[in-house]
């Protein structure tokens, strides 16, 4: 199977006006059923610079309180959105693709692509 023939065609459909939703679930089945892919999303909208600078004070803050627990808890979070955000910025993604990499079919939704949300819906079922 051409994966990158197939990414292409994704990735065109994602950045079209009016994508062709019956060419993007035939793809990603292929790419899924077919090539034995598994489907990851990785949500860059969701793990934001915002969301770190907030976990970040709620640590700080528990820490303060002498609530080690809890502060464990929102280190363990700063350390997962700084993983996405380090990700994202590796990748140098501008706008929401698709990539195959390690036996998946990964959907990077930055959210700043023209039709993110109607990806997210049509990955979800």
């Amino acid at each position: 199977m051409d994966f990158d023939h197939k990414l292409d065609q994704l990735n065109s459909a994602l950045a079209a006006s009016e994508p062709d939703w019956a060419l993007l679930r035939q793809l990603i089945q292929e790419l899924t059923d077919q090539a034995g892919l598994k489907l990851k999303v990785l949500d860059f909208e969701f793990y934001n610079d915002a969301r770190l600078e907030y976990a970040e004070k709620e640590k700080d803050l528990a820490t303060r309180r002498q609530a080690y627990e809890e502060a464990s808890i929102w280190r363990d979070k700063v350390r997962e959105i700084q993983k996405h955000i380090d990700l994202r910025n590796d990748l140098s993604l501008t706008t929401s693709s698709f990539r195959v990499d390690h036996g998946h079919l990964f959907y990077f939704h930055t959210g700043k692509g023209l039709h993110d949300q109607q990806v997210l819906e049509l990955l979800a079922h």
